[in-house]
C-alpha cells in the first residue's frame, strides 16, 4: 500500500515540475492590473530569493516591456540623464510587480530595499533582461 501511495506522490511531483517548466517563457493575457487599461501580454518568469538553506523560486507573470508613461509614474526621466539602469527599474516595481504575488516567507526575506537590491544577484537571465529591456 505504501509504494503505491509513493508512485502516486512521485507522478504528482513530477506532473507539477513538467507544468512549471512549460510555463517558464510562455506568453499570458490579463485584463488590465492597474498600470495598463487595456489586456496586457505577460510572460511567466521565474522570480528566485534566498530560503533559510537554499535558494528558493517562485513563477511569476510579468509584463515584458512597459511605454514610456508607465515608466514615467515611477521614474522621472529627462534628456541630458542616462535612462534608470534595469536593477534601479526591478528595485522601483518590485512592491507593486512581484511582492503581492510571491509567498508570506518571501515577502518576509524580502521586505527592504538593501535585500531587494541583494535580491537581483540571484535572478535568473530571462528575469533581467525583462528590465534590461525595460530600462532602454
Amino acid at each position: 500500500m505504501s509504494s503505491r501511495k509513493s508512485k502516486k506522490n512521485r507522478d504528482k511531483k513530477k506532473n507539477r515540475d513538467d507544468k512549471d517548466d512549460k510555463r517558464n517563457g510562455e506568453k499570458y493575457t490579463r485584463q488590465g492590473n492597474g498600470t495598463n487599461n487595456g489586456n496586457e501580454e505577460l510572460s511567466a518568469v521565474t522570480f528566485k530569493y534566498p530560503g533559510r538553506f537554499a535558494t528558493l523560486t517562485r513563477t511569476i507573470l510579468l509584463n515584458e516591456s512597459l511605454t514610456i508613461t508607465e515608466l514615467q509614474r515611477k521614474v522621472t526621466l529627462s534628456i541630458p540623464q542616462h535612462p534608470p539602469e534595469a536593477k534601479t527599474v526591478f528595485q522601483l516595481y518590485y512592491m507593486d510587480e512581484i511582492f503581492p504575488f510571491i509567498n508570506k516567507h518571501a515577502q518576509e526575506t524580502i521586505n527592504t530595499k538593501k535585500s531587494i537590491e541583494k535580491s537581483w544577484d540571484l535572478q535568473t537571465s530571462h528575469f533581467q533582461k525583462i528590465y534590461m529591456k525595460r530600462s532602454d
